[in-house]
């Protein structure tokens, strides 16, 4: 057993800690001292002491998640002594076509000809796609292999030309009044489908589903005077 300090106070923990999680309050220090060998005293724990490493958690499928995703991660980078004092230049050469980031992962700076891009860590070419924050590039070898690596610079203005965003749909007006401010609804678009929001936002951040048989106006066609 050893001495450990802890948010309230010192406490008697295990020394096997994490495979043993045995504890006993301090007040019961004497108590184990009379019970166990003179050799057997508890030592003290300095503050700020290191944990013992927790190994890898299993399941049945294997390691779990985190730690699988942190080792492909650390496949595309090669292994470098002094890589956290020396930055991205103790990685040495990134991939082909690809820079080092401060963190030390993957990332496009100058957009590449189509097919000429591959993933380092399956080999199979990379394809830009467009997600939630902008460009991207995925392995074409989805779901097998799961990179993915983010652009900056030109090329991530260069990918922005290439797959802008999507326009966003213009709220439409309605006639159904707000439950709790009175302002028209209008009818607002987002990743679950069509809903109705307050046009008082974001004073009033009221919103409601559209009422059965609710008819959406017919947009105007392209051209019609005004």
């Amino acid at each position: 057993m050893v001495i450990r300090s802890g948010s309230r106070g010192r406490f008697i923990a295990c020394s096997g800690f994490p495979g043993c999680r045995n504890t006993k309050p301090i007040e019961r220090l004497e108590e184990l001292r009379a019970r166990s060998p003179a050799t057997a005293t508890p030592s003290v724990q300095p503050p700020g002491a290191p944990e013992t490493p927790r190994p890898a958690r299993r399941s049945k499928r294997g390691p779990s998640a985190a730690h699988t995703a942190g080792a492909r991660a650390a496949a595309a980078r090669p292994a470098a002594g002094g890589a956290t004092s020396g930055g991205s230049n103790a990685l040495g050469a990134p991939p082909s076509g690809f820079a080092w980031t401060r963190t030390g992962r993957p990332v496009v700076e100058t957009l590449p000809e189509d097919g000429t891009l591959h993933c380092p860590q399956c080999g199979s070419p990379m394809e830009l796609k467009r997600g939630r924050f902008g460009p991207f590039f995925s392995c074409r070898g989805f779901p097998r292999c799961r990179f993915v690596a983010n652009l900056r610079g030109q090329a991530r203005k260069d990918a922005e030309e290439l797959l802008p965003a999507p326009a966003r749909p213009k709220p439409i007006p309605t006639e159904i009044a707000c439950e709790a401010c009175g302002s028209p609804m209008l009818v607002r678009e987002g990743r679950t489908g069509k809903f109705l929001g307050c046009s008082a936002y974001p004073k009033c951040k009221s919103t409601q589903e559209l009422p059965p048989g609710f008819k959406l106006p017919e947009p105007e066609p392209a051209g019609a005077a005004t």
